[in-house]
């Protein structure tokens, strides 16, 4: 009896390969879109209906022989390449195809980092520390005597944040990571430089600090963009890293002012050691996450936010007689919650580098909507505080809603029923008696056959 199962088993199994076989034959593969055979990663970063693959391969399209649309998806989960097919519309198509066509080149090479790309910016960048910060920071160190040598020292030094970089990049590769990294160090360097230099001098009312902040600033750019390229880090990557550095060094200045009694060198040193901090937390969240460009932006957004609700609790309760102690702790509480949630909320959502604009944009454009009601209705103090602080809110939740709805208003509601075979585990059926009907025991191995329903 056993081994007329097993036989007849065989039979209908080798008669469903041979049927699925026979039906792929006679299947056609067609293009996605225009010149678009195959929908690569790239082309369906942040398109809803890819959303729920993580690992995304590529996607394929095929009319079967009753002139239906299926797609053919792959995608890779905890090390295993999976395949999965859905039937579609061609409206359903349509949008998709849409939706790629519609990206802006830089939303389309937001993450390819072609090798020269960054030395624009990175050119671009050095002019402009050069002509808001260098060009008058380094003759004041040394005390011009008169406007003509100041006025001069000036125009030569913004002219050199030109031609320096361009003639020291004119070989090599930068890459949006590298110029990215540069960027980011030049600007916490003129912090670092000034904490720095502050220790030095005994306190920031020494004019010999403006010239170690540019010295500072600029050997930090330089460091950054190396460590970019020895780690070949990615724009995100390095504005994550930047980001948490300043927000370091913002609360590291902001602890020692928490005490009546503190002075220049604790701020100038806790600002120091807690970017440095920062730095390091940002370094970990880079290589862990490997954030998409416009997450750095939605993080940061909400630590403002965090840190303005925060605040504005704060003064509801306490008022004008609050202690700085109360303010700027609860500040740095409420934006390090803020940034947690951010972290939290794009390791599962990916932005891209204009969704990330859009909402912060959204946020500021919420605030200056409630600044403008307190101001209609003549709110005070605490009211008024209230209106920016929900502005804020309001404007970063409907921002981010819009973006979520657009990014899931193509996810296919249909469903596909796939029957999976492992010839492999025949060899196991004499032994393991699969197909020996018993009270309380699974007909179907799971080995052997597996049964799925996709939603």
């Amino acid at each position: 009896m056993k081994t007329k199962s097993v036989i007849f088993f065989l039979t209908i199994s080798l008669g469903l390969l041979f049927y699925s076989g026979s039906t792929k034959a006679q299947e056609v593969q067609m293009p996605v879109c225009s010149k678009i055979q195959v929908i690569t990663p790239q082309m369906a970063f942040g398109i809803g209906f890819f959303a729920a693959y993580p690992g995304f391969i590529g996607a394929s399209v095929y009319q079967t022989q009753d002139s239906l649309l299926v797609m053919e998806i792959l995608y890779k989960n905890e090390g295993s390449i999976l395949k999965v097919r859905k039937p579609v519309s061609r409206e359903e198509i349509d949008m998709i195809c849409g939706q790629i066509n519609t990206k802006t080149f830089e939303e389309a090479t937001n993450d390819v980092d072609i090798d020269r790309d960054g030395r624009r910016k990175i050119i671009a960048s050095t002019m402009a520390y050069s002509l808001a910060y260098y060009a008058w920071a380094l003759p004041t160190t040394f005390e011009p005597r008169s406007g003509k040598a100041y006025t001069a020292s000036y125009l030569l030094l913004g002219s050199a944040g030109f031609f320096i970089p361009m003639l020291a990049t004119e070989k090599g590769s930068f890459t949006k990571g590298m110029a990215k990294g540069y960027t980011y160090g030049c600007f916490l360097g003129i912090g670092h430089g000034l904490s720095l230099g502050a220790l030095v001098c005994g306190g920031y009312d020494n004019s010999k600090i403006l010239g170690i902040s540019t010295v500072v600033s600029i050997t930090e750019g330089i460091v950054g963009l190396n460590y970019a390229r020895k780690h070949q880090f990615d724009r995100a990557q390095m504005r994550t890293i930047g980001s948490m550095g300043t927000w370091g060094f913002a609360y590291g200045a902001g602890i020692p002012s928490m005490w009546e009694n503190s002075d220049d060198l604790a701020i100038a040193g806790s600002s120091l050691a807690v970017s440095a901090l920062g730095i390091c937390l940002g370094d970990h969240f880079a290589r862990k996450l490997k954030p998409a460009d416009g997450d750095v932006t939605v993080t940061n957004s909400m630590g403002v936010l965090g840190g303005a609700i925060s605040t504005t609790v704060i003064y509801s309760f306490a008022g004008d007689e609050g202690s700085s102690a109360t303010y700027i702790g609860g500040a740095i509480l409420g934006s390090l919650t803020g940034i947690t949630l951010g972290f939290n909320k794009t390791s599962k959502i990916n932005y891209t580098r204009s969704e990330g604009n859009l909402i912060i944009l959204g946020e500021i454009a919420g605030g200056l909507i409630g600044g403008g009601l307190a101001a209609l209705m003549e709110a005070k103090d605490v009211a008024a505080l209230w209106f920016v602080t929900a502005g804020l809110f309001g404007g970063f939740v409907i921002s981010d809603q819009a973006i979520q709805q657009r990014k899931t208003k193509t996810n296919n509601l249909g469903m596909n029923f796939s029957f999976d075979i492992n010839p492999v585990a025949f060899q196991n059926i004499l032994n393991k008696n699969a197909f020996e009907i018993k009270p309380g025991r699974p007909i179907l191995n799971a080995d052997l056959a597996k049964l799925t329903l996709h939603l």
